[in-house]
């Protein structure tokens, strides 16, 4: 098993980083553009921002570190 957890939990906490990593592009256009993407007004649109670019984020680390082949039996 420890040939298992070692490199999917690498991939997993890349995959998750990538994603957070495209979610924090959301602040970005927050500060760009505070009328359209705020708390208080444009939830709705900040929420898209952030799982549209989060979605791509997590998508460029697939492309580059596919899922790890298991190693360890069946």
């Amino acid at each position: 098993m420890g040939n298992f957890w070692g490199p999917v939990g690498k991939w997993a906490r890349g995959l998750v980083g990538a994603f957070i990593q495209g979610g924090a592009t959301t602040i970005t256009v927050m500060i760009v553009d505070p009328q359209t993407f705020n708390i208080a007004d444009g939830l709705g649109n900040v929420g898209v921002v952030a799982l549209v670019s989060g979605g791509l984020g997590a998508a460029l680390f697939l492309s580059k570190h596919p899922l790890p082949v298991w190693l360890g039996g069946e």
